[in-house]
């Protein structure tokens, strides 16, 4: 039962005690108040994915072995993501990239690059909208399921691992990726980089807030190109002298020898 579950019958047996053994007014303020604090609830859990309120979401890697993650949204980019290739592989990182299903079609063949030089890809959705979120049932499940096709097409293989748009859960989401096949990932550490013009905040950030194990979130979709490219060419000298590693995600989530 997940924890959505929980949390609606605790209300329901709640609204269903106050209702029996209050009277007026008390008792529609007592309803009040139960009500707003279990949407509230329920809204932070759509809104924070760690709190895995409707479903289980990788939001941190393996621990004990000071090993980070780099994962990159909203792409494939015709103009950061290749100069943001170039530097992961100046650096020997090996990242995730979980990309738009349309624009995944429209470059091909930068997302067999991508997969081509060791990358992880991930599934980010069809079309990236902002409804997303409000879809149930079968409109849910083509969303995803285009975005999977057309990587299929394109790489020969479906992705194993999915991020909603802007990282957003609801109640339906996970039941569509366990049809699907999918595992939800999250993140514990984002760079705001898309808030910000300044490639020196994002880095400070970075820095500051690492831990072992996280799962860092930067966009090469409608990035800066070379915002993007100071942040990640600074970040990983700086972190690797402080004793981090970088790997890829899914062997971040294995035991070593295993496949996850």
């Amino acid at each position: 039962m997940s924890r959505f579950k929980i949390l609606t019958l605790a209300f329901a047996a709640g609204a269903t005690a106050t209702g029996a053994l209050t009277h007026d007014p008390i008792r529609w303020w007592l309803l009040g108040g139960l009500t707003a604090a279990y949407l509230v609830l329920v809204g932070l859990g759509v809104t924070f994915s760690g709190w895995e309120l409707f479903g289980p979401a990788i939001c941190r890697g393996r621990l004990g072995s000071m090993s980070l993650c780099l994962t990159f949204d909203d792409g494939p980019d015709p103009v950061s993501t290749p100069r943001l290739l170039e530097v992961l592989e100046q650096h020997q990182v090996k990242a995730a990239f979980f990309l738009v299903g349309r624009l995944a079609e429209r470059h091909r063949t930068l997302v067999q690059a991508i997969a081509a030089k060791g990358h992880l890809v991930g599934n980010h959705t069809y079309r990236h909208a902002w409804w997303t979120n409000f879809l149930w049932g079968d409109r849910l499940d083509r969303e995803i399921l285009w975005a999977q096709q057309v990587f299929k097409e394109v790489l020969g293989t479906a992705p194993h691992f999915f991020r909603s748009p802007m990282g957003l859960t609801n109640p339906h989401l996970f039941g569509a990726l366990k049809r699907i096949g999918l595992r939800f990932v999250g993140w514990d550490l984002r760079g705001l980089d898309q808030r910000s013009g300044a490639s020196a905040l994002v880095i400070r950030r970075l820095v500051n807030r690492c831990r072992d194990g996280s799962i860092i979130l930067l966009h090469d979709g409608r990035a800066n190109p070379q915002v993007l490219v100071d942040i990640v060419h600074t970040i990983i000298p700086v972190l690797r002298n402080r004793g981090f590693t970088f790997v890829r995600l899914d062997e971040s989530l294995s035991p070593p020898g295993k496949e996850d």
